[in-house]
């Protein structure tokens, strides 16, 4: 399977889960030092769009996004998740062969940049399961693959 196959896989995952928080949700914070939950939303939006971005850029940089979600409702960010999905996947189309990222001193193919954003998602995915749990909400069915 390709890294942007299986990027978009956890994507759907994501947004499933989004798909099922109301505003209460989103404000919740496990505890101090925890952002409320719409921030791990928006957060994934603002490193993928870092991603996309290096590939034009040929290298990696982690700053602010060129894009921004304002809203803090599951409509808004699951609007602005769109937005940069469409981004990457026309970064990704347009790369040339051979295609490669700087990330500090050592530069990287298109498909292992690609798989670095995947385990983004899913360690941010692992943070979410925290916050879902504490809440007591249950979670959508695609999320099985985790056993929950």
């Amino acid at each position: 399977m390709r890294p942007l196959d299986t990027f978009a896989r956890q994507r759907t995952m994501t947004s499933e889960l989004l798909a099922t928080l109301d505003e209460d949700c989103l404000a919740f914070t496990p505890g101090p030092g925890m952002g409320p939950m719409w921030q791990q939303f928006r957060h994934l939006g603002r490193i993928e769009d870092n991603y996309a971005a290096a590939i034009a850029t040929g290298r990696i940089e982690f700053g602010p996004p060129r894009q921004f979600s304002d809203g803090t409702t599951a409509t808004a960010l699951e609007e602005y998740l769109r937005d940069v999905d469409a981004d990457l996947r026309e970064a990704v189309a347009s790369a040339g062969p051979g295609t490669t990222i700087g990330w500090g001193g050592r530069s990287i193919d298109l498909a292992e940049h690609v798989s670095r954003l995947v385990t983004h998602e899913v360690l941010h995915q692992g943070e979410l399961v925290v916050y879902i749990r504490l809440l007591g909400r249950p979670f959508p069915r695609s999320w099985r693959i985790w056993g929950l």
